[in-house]
């Protein structure tokens, strides 16, 4: 699936935030991180679900990307 410039640039700052702190950040967090607007971080998360690039998790505040939550030292993982 295609997704855009902007929509990669969510992507990998969803990214570069759990690997500076370890947890996947909120929608509000993101957007601090980035420097935009939380609206934009929730179209673009939005879009990306759509997409099926980020999964739909209700009730989770996290914003998460199905290879990150596999990471060993992620918060919630099975330890081997």
């Amino acid at each position: 699936m295609k997704i855009t410039r902007s929509q990669a640039r969510y992507v990998q700052g969803i990214r570069d935030f759990f690997a500076e702190r370890g947890y996947s950040p909120t929608q509000t967090e993101l957007g601090e991180y980035l420097g935009v607007h939380r609206n934009a971080v929730y179209n673009a998360v939005k879009a990306l679900r759509a997409n099926g690039v980020l999964p739909d998790k209700r009730g989770s505040h996290a914003i998460s990307l199905p290879d990150l939550d596999a990471e060993p030292n992620a918060p919630g993982a099975s330890p081997d």
